[in-house]
C-alpha cells in the first residue's frame, strides 16, 4: 500500500492515550490529517480493551498521565512485548 505524499499514514491505525482531552484532540487532528484512523482513550483500561481486540500500527501514550498509573503496567508491557511501535 502506497500512501499519497500529503497523507503518509493512509491505512494506519493509531491508538492515542492521554488524560488531557485537549492534547488528545490535537494529536487526533494531526494524525487524521496525515491519513491515519485514530482511536482515542482517556484511560488505560479502555486502551487495554481496544488492544486486546486488534493491535494498532502505532500507540502513543502519555506515560506521566494519571490514566497510566501502576495499575496499567499490563498495558505498557503488552505494547512493548507485542512489537507494536510505541511512543511513550
Amino acid at each position: 500500500m502506497s500512501a499519497a505524499p500529503d497523507r503518509p499514514l493512509d491505512g494506519r491505525r493509531i491508538l492515542l492515550v492521554d488524560d488531557d482531552p485537549d492534547i488528545l484532540a490535537g494529536m487526533d487532528l494531526a494524525f487524521r490529517g496525515a491519513g491515519a484512523t485514530t482511536e482515542l482513550h482517556e484511560d488505560g483500561e479502555s486502551a487495554w480493551q481496544s488492544l486486546r481486540e486488534a493491535a494498532p500500527d502505532l500507540a502513543v501514550l502519555d506515560r506521566a498521565c494519571a490514566c497510566l498509573d501502576g495499575r496499567d503496567e499490563k498495558l505498557l508491557r503488552w505494547i512493548t512485548d507485542s512489537g507494536v511501535a510505541a511512543i511513550i
